[in-house]
């Protein structure tokens, strides 16, 4: 199988495909990956993944945030000043542990990636070529799939062939675009994309009540804090409006503004990066090529959602978890290859619809919140001195409470059913395609 990126999905489909014995070459085309954390949240279901190949969750959680410090999003008009309310982040009680032995917990994606490089390289069934950019692909008379890659630095170009090919190179994928499989935008959700600012801190802001999350909301505008480690691990989220202001206009000095007037207090910190970026809820009308059978995609190349939910990284997991074993089925005879393998996409492609439609929503919510907080002409400290509008406010905040409880999404999708259940509430069944329940044995 040829992979084309070395991020978490690729790397953990190497990995899956080596369980069974099948060989694998990654190519990435970065030499070096960006130091922003990304994703946080891993969720029972990725872990419950991570689990069967013997990975030890527990280390994982080591150097990650702790239930104490991440287990609150909370609301304010400034860090330090008034106080809007706070709703806990997902199930990190001991009465998840009836679902799931392994709950969710929040840790950078860079300790995910360099631990998965790690796992993958000591298979022995793993290669990894960086910086080679994957250019394009042929199928050829004997069914083989020929790539055509570039090595970045040297400018040589080279040939691999692979019975299997798998895109795993995210959302701005080269791979969804020679395979010319379109991808979709989510009817009804965002037809335009949501622009980030994102600012890495190295900061100790343990001083600062405990908190995964702080919607910070003054001059009309919401931005985010998201801990990753109290006393060393932040980072500030921006939207922004390319339109009005450009990519350029966010230098250190005005990052520095922005952030000081969210913090509402001076507090030290040093910028480690800034990063612009932009995503929308799409997805692609199919996981498997119609021209080259047996090129697929999977995780970002796949689906993209508003960050809302922390539900990307988690999708892609199981993307990658329900195809190594589809591929492992195939190749040993257990099905036809052809109808089998059509199932990735007709079991995954709903759950990310739903997961896409739930962060679309999320979204909306915290827009909706920001509506009830700048509303009219009204400055913010008449808002919050108004009973009614407090009441408001409050109720907007209740709103979001299952932005941040999708325990059912995480690990209550039943494949071949109706996947637009209520994203919190999770019951256990036993039915085909869906999670076997879990039980603790005695």
């Amino acid at each position: 199988v040829l992979i084309i990126g070395g991020g978490p999905i690729g790397l953990l489909s190497s990995i899956l495909l080596a369980k069974y014995g099948i060989p694998s070459t990654i190519v990435e085309k970065h030499m070096e990956r960006l130091g922003q954390p990304k994703a946080c949240a891993i969720n029972p279901r990725s872990l419950e993944i991570l689990r069967q190949l013997g990975i030890a969750t527990a280390n994982l959680r080591s150097q990650g945030a702790s239930p104490d410090d991440a287990n609150l999003v909370r609301f304010a008009v400034t860090v330090a000043g008034a106080q809007l309310g706070s709703i806990p982040f997902e199930r990190q009680d001991e009465a998840v542990l009836e679902s799931t032995p392994e709950p969710l917990f929040n840790v950078p994606q860079p300790i995910l990636e360099d631990m998965l490089k790690v796992l993958a390289l000591k298979t022995g069934l793993v290669l990894l070529f960086k910086p080679w950019k994957w250019e394009s692909c042929v199928q050829e008379e004997d069914g083989q799939i020929s790539s055509s890659l570039t090595n970045l630095t040297t400018g040589m170009t080279s040939t691999i062939r692979s019975k299997y090919l798998l895109g795993c190179d995210g959302s701005h994928a080269r791979s969804r675009e020679q395979l010319s499989v379109p991808f979709d935008t989510l009817e009804g959700h965002f037809p335009e994309p949501i622009h980030y600012v994102t600012v890495h801190l190295k900061a100790n802001f343990s001083e600062l009540p405990n908190g995964i999350l702080w919607f910070v909301m003054n001059d009309r505008t919401i931005e985010v804090f998201i801990c990753y480690d109290r006393k060393d691990n932040w980072v500030f989220v921006m939207n922004y409006d390319p339109a009005v202001t450009p990519a350029s206009e966010f230098t250190e000095a005005y990052c520095r503004q922005r952030l000081d007037k969210a913090l509402g207090r001076q507090l030290p910190y040093e910028v480690r990066g800034i990063t612009t970026w932009y995503t929308h809820p799409r997805i692609a009308q199919q996981y498997r090529s119609s021209t080259i059978r047996n090129a697929y995609l999977a995780g970002d190349a796949a689906h993209s959602f508003p960050s809302t939910g922390g539900l990307g990284i988690n999708t892609g997991i199981a993307d990658a978890h329900n195809l190594a074993w589809k591929i492992n089925a195939a190749e040993k005879g257990w099905a036809s290859m052809d109808e089998f393998l059509d199932t990735y996409t007709e079991e995954r492609r709903p759950v990310a619809i739903a997961n896409a439609r739930q962060s679309a929503l999320n979204q909306t919510k915290i827009g909706r919140l920001a509506e009830a907080l700048f509303h009219g002409n009204e400055d913010i400290e008449s808002r919050l001195s108004n009973p009614d509008s407090r009441k408001e406010i409050k109720e907007a905040i209740e709103d979001n409470r299952d932005h941040f409880d999708s325990l059912n999404l995480q690990i209550g999708y039943v494949y071949g059913s109706d996947p637009t259940r209520n994203c919190s509430d999770f019951v256990p069944e036993c039915l085909p395609g869906a999670r076997l329940p879990h039980a603790w044995i005695e």
